[in-house]
């Protein structure tokens, strides 16, 4: 069975990594902000990809709409709009992008939980993975050097790393420039460490957030979370050597993010939905060309599941990197030739709610018993 090269499958499977850790750093920090160790504290709120507006004076987006990875609020006078990067392109030419998009958030946004939208004070950071803080920072000075104004008053970077001794932790470490609340700052200074079950546990249990997500893992986690649950109640097919599934983009979405996105946090007129119903249609379409899926009219598709004998992430991380002319003997080989009964998904930390049939499914769910933890629950004013 041809293969594509090892580096490339290991690419996509560290990709995967990458964008699973960039959730959870992002939990675990919007923890630190709003949460006191005790209880959320007066007035504090958080968001994925909130839609936040710009000044006029922005050098780089006036009077913008933009959305930051994390904006997290924790008072009404205080916040921090922070973009997140596990890991960024060898090419150090591209890190002038992150560069500029602290330069946007550096501003007096537009957005905020507040009675006007506005808030007294604001920073501007860059939660990055200690294993390129220290580089990334010698560009950001080479550039403050070249031009004062490429640099705003108020950006910062931090660092973060992941422990898994005895407890999982998220560590995060003030590398450079300020953070205006004296709480946060005392704390950053010398570091610390947030532990992610503790988190988990209080906050919605969040796996996507508003950037895409690498596609290869994305249709692993259909594969095994959401096909496989609809597939254990239709019949195989001799002649397509699978369980034919139909189903519905926008469906699978609006699922995904009541399970795993959007729908978890708090919502106003200024959310985003993730993972978006362009995210995915693109997964969708990536199982039609490697034959796993049909294109049907209207935007459906239907899914030609079979089960994988090995890793299924390790599976479509090679799949598709393949050649597209020989994907036909990557489609047929990896799966059982026999049928067998199918059974419920696998993931124990899959939380989404089946009581009711996605529409445009042929074969019915399974009827779990799972529960996905409660969003803490604000009132939000409507813009």
């Amino acid at each position: 069975m041809p293969r594509p090269p090892e580096d490339e499958v290991k690419s996509a499977l560290d990709a995967g990594d990458d964008y699973r850790s960039t959730v959870n750093a992002m939990l675990a920090f919007s923890a630190f902000v709003v949460h006191d160790g005790t209880s959320p504290r007066e007035k504090s709120h958080f968001g994925f990809g909130r839609r936040m507006t710009t000044s006029s004076a922005n050098i780089v987006a006036a009077s913008g709409d933009i959305t930051p990875d994390l904006v997290a609020q924790k008072s009404d006078s205080y916040g921090v709009v922070a973009e997140v990067k596990r890991s960024l392109p060898l090419d150090r030419t591209r890190w002038i992008v992150p560069l500029k998009q602290l330069r946007k958030y550096d501003d007096e946004l537009t957005g905020w939980w507040t009675e006007n939208e506005r808030i007294a004070e604001a920073d501007a950071t860059l939660l990055l993975h200690q294993t390129r803080s220290r580089a990334f920072i010698g560009v950001l000075e080479a550039e403050r050097a070249k031009d004062a104004e490429a640099v705003g008053a108020h950006t910062s970077v931090i660092e973060f790393s992941q422990s898994n001794e005895r407890q999982q932790n998220y560590f995060f470490r003030l590398e450079w420039g300020g953070i205006r609340d004296n709480d946060l700052s005392a704390r950053l200074k010398d570091g610390v460490s947030i532990p992610i079950m503790r988190v988990l546990s209080t906050f919605p249990n969040v796996i996507f957030y508003d950037a895409d997500p690498p596609t290869a893992w994305f249709v692993a986690f259909l594969w095994i979370d959401y096909f496989t649950a609809l597939a254990a109640g239709g019949e195989y097919d001799a002649n397509l050597k699978a369980v034919p599934v139909d189903v519905n983009a926008a469906v699978i979405a609006d699922e995904l993010q009541k399970a795993y996105g959007s729908q978890l946090l708090e919502r106003d007129m200024r959310s985003v939905e993730f993972p978006s119903v362009r995210v995915v249609r693109r997964a969708l379409d990536a199982l039609v060309a490697i034959k796993l899926a049909m294109a049907l009219p209207k935007g459906e598709y239907r899914i030609l599941y079979r089960q994988i004998k090995d890793d299924v992430y390790q599976r479509f991380a090679s799949m598709m990197k393949t050649p597209a002319e020989k994907v036909t003997a990557q489609a047929e080989l990896p799966f059982r030739d026999e049928p067998e009964s199918i059974p419920s998904a696998p993931d124990p930390a899959a939380k989404r709610d089946k009581t009711a049939k996605p529409k445009g499914a042929t074969a019915k769910p399974p009827q779990p018993k799972r529960t996905a933890p409660k969003a803490k629950s604000k009132s939000s004013k409507k813009r």
